[in-house]
């Protein structure tokens, strides 16, 4: 786990044909109010700046262990993600 970052969702929350959306509501784009994606545990692999989104089909049992899906902000407390998962 990332310290510090907020799990969005356990592995067994999204099985096999889920999807994943997150949205960055931030007005500010000039990537100072950054929320940073980790499907891993261990490593940012999506960057949202303020009104970004992503869409992401996701298995979390699939991968080398049950990994979760975090998130963590670039500033302060109080930043905001939208988000849901959804299966099929």
């Amino acid at each position: 786990a990332i310290a510090g970052a907020t799990v969005l969702a356990t592995a067994e929350q999204y099985p096999a044909g889920s999807k994943l959306w997150v949205y960055n509501p931030s007005t500010t784009t000039d990537g100072t109010e950054r929320i940073n994606i980790s499907l891993d545990e261990s490593a940012t692999q999506i960057i949202l700046k303020g009104g970004d989104w992503a869409v992401i089909p996701w298995t979390g049992t699939a991968n080398a262990g049950d990994l979760d899906i975090e998130a963590y902000g670039q500033t302060a407390a109080g930043q905001v993600l939208e988000y849901g998962v959804f299966g099929v």
